[in-house]
């Protein structure tokens, strides 16, 4: 049975006749009554009689025409979904990215992408940054955002399996508490001396924000009075909006969203930026939609900008947040 037959014996079962159905099908009679014919003779029943005014369809030719318009109904609605999965409009993503994209810098990727591709369902995750590169070797995540302070070296270490494709990066800034707000903008790093600092936990096999810190008071003699480790970049604001200390963060991007009122200075000389990376499993085959979420953090390179504050943050709505 071919799908041209079912059409051709609707045609008829609906136009009561082979002349008329040929007509309506643009194309001449016997062609029409040869298929209806050979389609007979495939299920073996009659589906037509014909009459004096044309044809009367049959028993068997109802119980063929209900099913026959639900066939044509579902090749017609598979071909536009196959379509809208081939040109990356449907299908499905996992997307993991670190907490501290999560702010806005994915929200803000993410609402770009949906505006061309309403209908892929997104799912997210926002595990740290050496579970996402986990999750991406293991096949739990397409495709992954991370923060990491040396992009090259990660990409080496991992070289055999993942791409590694940069998409922007991070300035640091110090963060302080409000009553810091005479502090000079710019500011030396020195300023931190003696004080408590707020410091993200180290990352095994990910170079991390850590790193640069420590390397730079170490470079320029700043001994903090205690450091303390907290788990995620985020965590360190409130601390600090408390007055329990100070840090050292990458530039918050929040959107608009307000952020606990602190005191954000820029350091003299720039400390060395962090770097964002998309990651995704060398063999993988992505799909459509997969490709274009790819082809947009390629694009988040050039598109990315700070959008911090170098003056002092509260928490009215115009006020930044990591």
């Amino acid at each position: 049975m071919e799908l041209r037959q079912l059409k051709y014996f609707i045609a008829i079962a609906e136009a009561g006749s082979f002349s008329a159905a040929a007509t309506v099908l643009h194309m001449s009679q016997p062609p029409l009554s040869l298929a209806i014919a050979h389609l007979e003779r495939e299920l073996g029943v009659t589906l037509f009689v014909r009459t004096s005014k044309g044809v009367r369809i049959t028993g068997a030719g109802s119980q063929l025409l209900e099913s026959a318009h639900q066939i044509l109904d579902d090749v017609s609605a598979l071909t536009d979904r196959l379509a809208r999965y081939s040109t990356g409009h449907t299908g499905r993503i996992t997307l993991a990215a670190v907490p501290s994209l999560m702010w806005n810098r994915i929200p803000s990727m993410l609402r770009r992408y949906e505006a061309e591709h309403p209908d892929v369902d997104v799912r997210l995750l926002d595990p740290g940054p050496l579970d996402a590169i986990d999750m991406v070797l293991e096949r739990a995540a397409d495709l992954a955002f991370i923060v990491t302070a040396d992009n090259r070296r990660l990409a080496e270490n991992y070289a055999a399996s993942l791409d590694f494709t940069p998409c922007g990066e991070l300035e640091l800034r110090a963060v302080l508490p409000p009553e810091d707000e005479h502090i000079s903008d710019p500011m030396d790093l020195r300023e931190l001396d003696g004080r408590t600092l707020f410091v993200p936990r180290r990352t095994l096999a990910v170079p991390s924000l850590a790193e640069v810190v420590e390397g730079a008071l170490y470079a320029r003699g700043v001994v903090p009075r205690v450091k303390r480790t907290v788990a995620t970049i985020p965590t360190c604001l409130p601390l600090v909006a408390a007055g329990l200390g100070v840090a050292v963060l990458p530039e918050p991007e929040t959107g608009g969203a307000p952020l606990p009122r602190i005191t954000v200075r820029r350091i003299d000389p720039p400390l060395p930026t962090l770097q964002i990376a998309a990651v995704w499993r060398r063999d993988s085959d992505p799909s459509p939609a997969q490709a274009a979420m790819r082809e947009l953090a390629v694009q988040e390179r050039a598109m990315a900008s700070s959008s911090w504050d170098t003056s002092a943050a509260d928490s009215s709505p115009e006020s930044d947040k990591p």
